[in-house]
């Protein structure tokens, strides 16, 4: 029996990967956030309906961030930051609201990160050739500022 390459006849979007990567970043605190009170927190988190405490799909659930808060690791910030994930998302147009986002939670009170996603976004358009190059970095842009 051979090896089977599943990746043929199921090819895996990278598209898929960026936007649980951001949903994940964005489930945790930074630590400029971890201690903050509820009412200063930004609101960059995903929020989820929790049917655990029903006996059916209630389409009416409200929305909640996860109860218990957990810290990202400098390592899960520093794959999301890397130069190499950051370009490979927006030269490729691949999940750029989800991952503009998750960069605005990230960035959320470190003005040294902030800048340093501000130049590359900047950088990344000035370096496109035409407009459809530069829309997914416009796009990132547009979902990290607002």
């Amino acid at each position: 029996m051979g090896v089977h390459n599943t990746t043929v006849n199921n090819p895996v979007k990278f598209s898929d990967l960026v936007t649980t990567v951001c949903h994940l970043v964005r489930c945790k605190y930074t630590p400029q956030m971890i201690d903050l009170p509820d009412d200063q927190l930004p609101d960059t988190f995903i929020t989820f309906k929790d049917h655990r405490n029903f006996t059916t799909y209630d389409k009416d659930a409200p929305f909640s961030k996860l109860n218990e808060r957990i810290l990202l690791t400098q390592d899960e910030i520093d794959i999301v930051i890397n130069c190499n994930f950051f370009n490979g998302v927006c030269y490729d147009d691949y999940s750029c609201e989800n991952y503009g986002k998750a960069l605005a939670h990230l960035c959320f009170n470190n003005k040294k990160l902030s800048k340093l996603i501000c130049i590359r976004l900047t950088e990344g358009i000035r370096n496109c050739k035409n407009y459809f190059a530069s829309k997914s970095f416009l796009q990132v842009m547009e979902h990290f500022v607002t």
